[in-house]
């Protein structure tokens, strides 16, 4: 045996094994590290979602509310409903009802607000075919004095029908096309629109009735309808409903760990468009 050949040799079977187990605890740590992230994710995941929900528990608990309660939760002199606790500044908190073994309580904090728009902005939404949305000109407090308004929209192949009223049943309508609207020959339209304004493809001013309480605005033809936006020709228009803001908490050991804050609109109630066929007709019974 060569004697020299075994002193070098000596230590191999050692190092092998060093190396074997660094490999196998680098992918074990890899693995158990991947596991944990993806447990974490999850955990994160669980508990965003579980805030979101008492987010909107606490949306859904107002937004059945007549608006003479909703009216009584905004300012800093507040009536919380039956069940929620008055925080002091202006919102609400209810707590739902939780598991027996559940160490995590979940809670939403609500406050609501007028949607006032403010500074001429607009009031904006999109329509499809046959749907009715009302802009509000008269909220009670405050009123659109001007004898016009303005009204614009995106898709040449939409056309709106408009409506505006007062409370002693006079009205002023029309129709708006654009000049580019192929399906659009109708008998009693006004003149094409052929310009834009406030980044939107088609605007037009349009007259409305004396002490106006509302204008109601339908969009017709292309079924994928249009964005429309309702400018005030001067000053604001007053509020349209309310902005109802909660923040969903998940509370452990006193603490707050997750929370979620969503906003919800919820305009005032008008008629559905169907109804525009009988009350607003031009005929006598």
């Amino acid at each position: 045996m060569d004697i020299k050949y075994l002193k070098h040799t000596k230590g191999q079977a050692l190092l092998f094994v060093v190396v074997a187990m660094t490999i196998a605890l680098s992918v074990g740590v890899a693995v158990s590290t991947r596991n944990l992230s993806s447990f974490s994710r999850t955990s994160r995941t669980d508990t965003s979602v579980r805030a979101l929900a008492a987010a909107e528990g606490g949306i859904e608990k107002l937004l059945v509310k007549p608006d003479d309660e909703l009216n009584n939760l905004i300012g800093d002199s507040i009536n919380c409903p039956g069940g929620w606790t008055d925080n002091g500044d202006g919102s609400c908190t209810i707590v739902f009802e939780n598991q027996d073994d559940d160490s995590i309580q979940s809670q939403a904090t609500v406050k609501v607000e007028y949607r006032n728009l403010g500074d001429g902005k607009p009031d904006t939404f999109t329509l499809q075919p046959g749907i009715t949305k009302e802009v509000i000109l008269d909220d009670g407090d405050e009123s659109y004095d001007e004898s016009d308004i303005e009204i614009c929209w995106n898709n040449k192949d939409t056309a709106i029908y408009y409506i505006s009223y007062n409370s002693e049943g006079d009205m002023e309508k029309g129709l708006l096309i654009s000049n580019s609207c192929a399906d659009c020959d109708v008998e009693g339209a006004e003149d094409p629109v052929s310009s834009g304004d406030h980044d939107y493809n088609y605007c037009e001013t349009v007259d409305i009735v004396d002490n106006p309480y509302g204008l109601r605005v339908k969009a017709l033809y292309d079924d994928n309808g249009s964005e429309i936006a309702v400018y005030p020709t001067s000053g604001d228009l007053p509020s349209q409903g309310y902005n109802l803001i909660s923040n969903g908490q998940l509370v452990q050991g006193g603490e707050i760990t997750v929370s979620r804050l969503i906003t919800v609109y919820r305009s005032y109630k008008y008629l559905p468009g169907f109804f525009d066929y009988g009350v607003y007709t031009n005929y006598s019974f």
